[in-house]
Protein backbone atom coordinates (compact mmCIF):
# COMPACT_ATOMS: atom_id res chain seq x y z
CA UNK A 1 0.00 0.00 0.00
CA UNK A 2 1.12 3.40 -0.90
CA UNK A 3 0.51 6.56 0.90
CA UNK A 4 0.24 9.56 -1.26
CA UNK A 5 -1.03 13.31 -1.31
CA UNK A 6 -3.94 14.10 -3.51
CA UNK A 7 -5.36 17.69 -4.37
CA UNK A 8 -8.96 17.65 -3.44
CA UNK A 9 -10.75 19.87 -5.83
CA UNK A 10 -14.29 18.81 -3.76
CA UNK A 11 -15.45 18.32 -0.29
CA UNK A 12 -14.60 14.82 1.00
CA UNK A 13 -17.78 12.93 0.51
CA UNK A 14 -19.59 10.24 -1.03
CA UNK A 15 -17.95 10.90 -4.49
CA UNK A 16 -14.89 13.05 -4.15
CA UNK A 17 -13.37 15.00 -7.03
CA UNK A 18 -9.26 14.70 -6.73
CA UNK A 19 -6.04 14.90 -9.26
CA UNK A 20 -3.69 12.75 -8.17
CA UNK A 21 -0.09 13.82 -8.92
CA UNK A 22 1.52 13.90 -11.92
CA UNK A 23 -2.32 13.84 -13.94
CA UNK A 24 -3.45 16.85 -15.44
CA UNK A 25 -7.27 15.43 -15.01
CA UNK A 26 -8.84 15.49 -12.12
CA UNK A 27 -10.86 11.82 -11.16
CA UNK A 28 -13.63 10.77 -9.15
CA UNK A 29 -13.51 8.28 -5.93
CA UNK A 30 -16.64 6.74 -5.77
CA UNK A 31 -17.36 4.50 -2.48
CA UNK A 32 -17.87 1.42 -2.94
CA UNK A 33 -21.18 0.66 -1.91
CA UNK A 34 -22.39 3.70 -4.55
CA UNK A 35 -20.27 1.72 -7.31
CA UNK A 36 -21.71 -1.77 -6.74
CA UNK A 37 -25.40 0.36 -6.85
CA UNK A 38 -24.42 1.67 -10.52
CA UNK A 39 -22.92 -1.70 -11.37
CA UNK A 40 -26.70 -3.15 -10.61
CA UNK A 41 -28.13 -1.07 -12.03
CA UNK A 42 -26.51 -1.55 -15.11
CA UNK A 43 -27.29 -4.98 -14.65
CA UNK A 44 -30.99 -3.79 -14.33
CA UNK A 45 -30.59 -1.73 -17.50
CA UNK A 46 -29.34 -4.11 -19.69
CA UNK A 47 -32.21 -6.50 -18.32
CA UNK A 48 -34.58 -4.31 -19.75
CA UNK A 49 -32.74 -3.46 -22.65
CA UNK A 50 -33.31 -6.66 -24.09
CA UNK A 51 -36.35 -6.58 -25.55
CA UNK A 52 -35.17 -2.90 -27.07
CA UNK A 53 -32.93 -2.09 -30.37
CA UNK A 54 -29.65 -4.27 -30.90
CA UNK A 55 -27.94 -1.20 -30.45
CA UNK A 56 -29.41 -0.28 -27.03
CA UNK A 57 -28.75 -4.47 -26.00
CA UNK A 58 -25.04 -3.25 -26.78
CA UNK A 59 -24.65 -0.16 -25.44
CA UNK A 60 -26.52 -1.76 -21.94
CA UNK A 61 -24.08 -4.40 -21.75
CA UNK A 62 -20.75 -2.57 -22.59
CA UNK A 63 -21.69 -0.02 -19.34
CA UNK A 64 -22.62 -3.26 -17.37
CA UNK A 65 -18.98 -4.52 -18.47
CA UNK A 66 -17.28 -1.38 -17.79
CA UNK A 67 -18.65 -0.98 -14.42
CA UNK A 68 -18.24 -4.91 -13.68
CA UNK A 69 -14.50 -4.62 -14.34
CA UNK A 70 -13.86 -1.56 -12.21
CA UNK A 71 -15.80 -3.14 -9.27
CA UNK A 72 -13.99 -6.08 -9.47
CA UNK A 73 -10.48 -3.87 -9.47
CA UNK A 74 -11.84 -2.65 -6.91
CA UNK A 75 -12.84 -5.64 -4.98
CA UNK A 76 -9.44 -7.11 -5.32
CA UNK A 77 -8.08 -3.91 -3.62
CA UNK A 78 -9.37 -4.50 -0.43
CA UNK A 79 -9.35 -8.39 -0.30
CA UNK A 80 -8.46 -9.39 2.98
CA UNK A 81 -7.13 -6.21 3.32
CA UNK A 82 -4.12 -7.28 0.95
CA UNK A 83 -3.58 -4.08 -1.38
CA UNK A 84 -1.63 -5.02 -4.52
CA UNK A 85 0.28 -1.97 -5.29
Amino acid sequence: MKTIEVELLTDPGNNAVMRLPGRKGAGVLVQGDTLRSLLETAASVRTLAGGGSEELKAEAEALEEMLGDIYSWYELAIRDDKPFC
